[in-house]
């Protein structure tokens, strides 16, 4: 969650996730998504 209107926002690295979806005909359907971490300077979260 950000803080509402703050400008100070970090990156602090990525997290990686992996989804399976149901599959499309005979083929596996999985969903790779790198989700940024970031952190706020003004509130320390």
């Amino acid at each position: 969650m950000l803080c509402r209107g703050s400008s100070q926002v970090v990156l602090r690295g990525h997290q990686e996730r992996l989804f399976r979806h149901v599959p499309i005909g005979n083929k596996q359907v999985l969903i790779h998504l790198v989700i940024p971490r970031v952190g706020c300077c003004d509130c320390g979260k």
